[in-house]
């Protein structure tokens, strides 16, 4: 629920909101893959980390 929750917050353009609800859903569920990835790209397009250290993340479709 929070993975979803995440991706509609980034979609509205509420990255704070949005990577609350990843850090939710990875305390949840650690190995939640998608989650891991699409936080790590929103850290990059908000400046949390530069493009080269969340290259591998792909962005979640739709977004």
């Amino acid at each position: 629920m929070h993975y979803n929750l995440a991706i509609a917050y980034w979609r509205k353009g509420r990255p704070a909101e949005a990577m609350a609800e990843f850090e939710m859903e990875l305390a949840l569920h650690p190995d939640h893959e998608p989650a891991k990835a699409a936080m790590t790209r929103l850290k990059a397009e908000v400046g949390g980390l530069g493009e080269e250290d969340a290259g591998w993340a792909e962005k979640p479709e739709g977004t």
